[in-house]
């Protein structure tokens, strides 16, 4: 199991070498919000994360859902915080307000 979603850019590479099964983050997101009747989402996370197409995508030809990201400027300041920030989360006993 890939347990981050960025890793998931090489998804198509690694599956077909592998012998177990990876659950695509895409996919797992797909099937949720069809079944909540979602049609656009927003998609926050590291700037690969967000700018690669390896959500979108799966999003819009597997599930006919449309994603949004944010604008450059604010997609180059949440990356910031997201990398200095989130580390940290995990290895506080409250985290409490990050940011």
């Amino acid at each position: 199991m890939i347990c981050a979603i960025t890793p998931h850019i090489v998804f198509e590479f690694a599956q077909p070498r592998i012998d177990i099964s990876i659950i695509r983050i895409a996919d797992a997101i797909g099937k949720e919000a069809k079944k909540q009747g979602l049609k656009t989402l927003g998609l926050l996370g590291s700037k690969p994360t967000v700018t690669k197409n390896f959500i979108p995508k799966i999003l819009r030809e597997k599930y006919g859902i449309e994603t949004i990201i944010p604008e450059e400027h604010c997609l180059s300041q949440a990356h910031v915080l997201y990398r200095k920030n989130l580390p940290r989360v995990f290895f506080l006993k409250k985290p409490g307000n990050s940011f």
